[in-house]
């Protein structure tokens, strides 16, 4: 049998070892510190596109406003839609849903094409309710409730929903907004 040779290591051995585990661990590091760049720069994308957004985003108010006339005993509504935002709503939509003591009543439709709501402009529905309603609505055994619900987009095609809920007032002859809820 031969006898064995082994072959013993120098100190360059451990300093090229030494060296790969440094590559190693700095190769790693870069990895962990581009992973972590990559996903601060897709936060700052999506907040930069955030703040474009309400920056550049249509915004629509609502305004439900009653004529009570007593001599013919109606209530006439009017309810005012504006655009006080930047930038025109497009595909922009309206309906308005009154409820007798909870019962749907019927309403004139407006065009079902959608349209385009320009910064400034005003979109007018006129309503009107009389008897038997009205009576019941100033002796206080009914209520008249309207939920107006808008649909729209902005530049960036974004689709908003809006609901307003209001209920009538007749002490005052004002509505109350119920709530406003957004999607």
């Amino acid at each position: 049998m031969e006898p064995v040779i082994i072959q013993q290591t120098g100190w360059h051995d451990y300093v090229t070892v030494l060296a790969t585990v440094i590559i190693a661990l700095a190769t790693a590091a870069n990895v962990w510190v581009s992973y972590r760049l990559w996903r601060a720069t897709s936060d700052s994308a999506n907040i930069t596109r955030r703040i474009f957004e309400a920056a550049n985003s249509p915004y629509l108010s609502v305004k439900l406003t009653p004529n009570r006339d007593e001599t013919r005993r109606t209530i006439a509504t009017e309810l005012l839609v504006k655009n006080v935002g930047t930038v025109p709503a497009t595909k922009f939509s309206v309906e308005r849903i009154p409820r007798f003591n909870g019962s749907p009543m019927p309403v004139s439709k407006v065009p079902s094409e959608p349209t385009t709501l320009n910064p400034s402009d005003d979109a007018i529905m006129l309503g009107s309710i009389g008897e038997p309603h009205y009576a019941q609505l100033m002796n206080g055994t009914g209520t008249l409730d309207i939920t107006v619900d808008l649909t729209y987009q902005g530049p960036s095609e974004k689709q908003y929903k809006v609901r307003d809920e209001y209920r009538y007032e007749p002490k005052k002859n004002v509505f109350i907004r119920l709530g406003t809820y957004m999607e």
